[in-house]
């Protein structure tokens, strides 16, 4: 009974993880209808296409962090119980390999963990991904510069370009605060 239990309570989180990507993914198609009304087709490819990036890297990012975790915090607790049986053994060289051969493991993947930083990244990548929606937003809504009070004398291809220029600058703030982090410049 507590294997069913236990394979219901997966189950039911794979569920809910399913729902959020459906939801996110059903928000972003409604927005991207939405600029596609008031702004055409190029505001929202540039949209989709962003957003899209956006969220695909983030969720990259955010799959290899979990992975890596609990690949590390795996393999530190069999080093735990081989270090106990070798131990008890005392002198058991084959179990001394295989600690080495863990350890070895365990370190490697902590270095990449440290030197990829995909927890960064994904929350990196989320970050601009929220950027780019909440531009959307504020042009499917015209608040802010989109507002018809602040835009009088322009015709719509205006407000369009002024939102795809908006998601260009987004974009690039991302580009400059990468070379920013690695030093190019």
């Amino acid at each position: 009974m507590k294997t069913i239990q236990h394979k219901d309570k997966r189950l039911d989180q794979a569920h809910s993880e399913l729902d959020a990507q459906f939801s996110e993914h059903s928000y972003i198609e409604r927005l991207s209808k939405k600029i596609r009304e008031k702004g055409g087709e190029d505001a929202q490819y540039e949209f989709s296409r962003w957003s899209n990036y956006y969220i695909m890297k983030s969720s990259r990012n955010k799959r290899w962090y979990y992975w890596l975790t609990y690949v590390v915090a795996s393999l530190s607790g069999i080093v735990a119980i081989v270090s106990s049986i070798n131990a008890v053994v005392h002198g058991a060289t084959a179990f001394d390999v295989l600690i080495i051969a863990i350890s070895s493991l365990s370190t490697v993947i902590s270095v990449v963990l440290s030197t990829t930083h995909p927890q960064e990244n994904w929350i990196r990548f989320r970050k601009y991904a929220m950027k780019i929606e909440t531009e959307a937003n504020r042009f499917v809504d015209g608040v802010d510069e989109y507002a018809i009070e602040n835009c009088k004398g322009y015709l719509p291809e205006d407000y369009c370009y002024m939102f795809k220029e908006n998601l260009i600058k987004i974009v690039q703030s991302e580009t400059d605060k990468w070379i920013e982090l690695m030093n190019i410049k």
